[in-house]
């Protein structure tokens, strides 16, 4: 295999997302956010489409989709989520977390935090994006609390 990959990269391959811990004769061993090793192929590495998140750069930006509702003040719920952004430890400054409108779904406005971070651990990856949503939704008055 080339080096496109290597220990300690955070990569998705097929359905599994997590960081490489071992390349094998035959296979790539990755542990995933939840502490399960999966064994893929090293065929399926080089048949499928490879995402390494971390292959020139640790640093990856996150994308975190929030709902609001429809009447909710915009203004209000895009820095609420830029600020819930800038509020948790490893989330870079720059570049400096954004929280656009995406869509205008049937029941909700789309918005996505968008932030700059260093990906250290996989685990971390899953409570940062669920810190900013429960921020946001907490504080934003009409919001739905489910």
């Amino acid at each position: 295999m080339d080096k496109s990959i290597k220990p300690g990269d955070v990569i998705t391959v097929e359905n599994t997302y997590g960081w490489v811990n071992k390349l094998g004769a035959c296979y790539v061993s990755i542990i995933t956010r939840d502490g399960i090793e999966h064994l893929i192929p090293n065929e399926t590495m080089i048949t499928e489409p490879v995402s390494n998140w971390t292959h020139s750069d640790a640093n990856t930006r996150l994308r975190i989709p929030i709902g609001v509702h429809y009447s909710t003040v915009l203004e209000l719920a895009t820095r609420l989520g830029e600020e819930a952004a800038q509020s948790q430890p490893r989330v870079l400054n720059d570049p400096a977390p954004r929280c656009p409108v995406k869509g205008f779904g049937d029941s909700a406005i789309d918005l996505a935090v968008q932030r700059g971070t260093l990906i250290a651990w996989v685990a971390f990856r899953q409570r940062l994006q669920s810190k900013p949503r429960r921020l946001v939704v907490w504080v934003l008055p009409g919001t739905p609390k489910g």
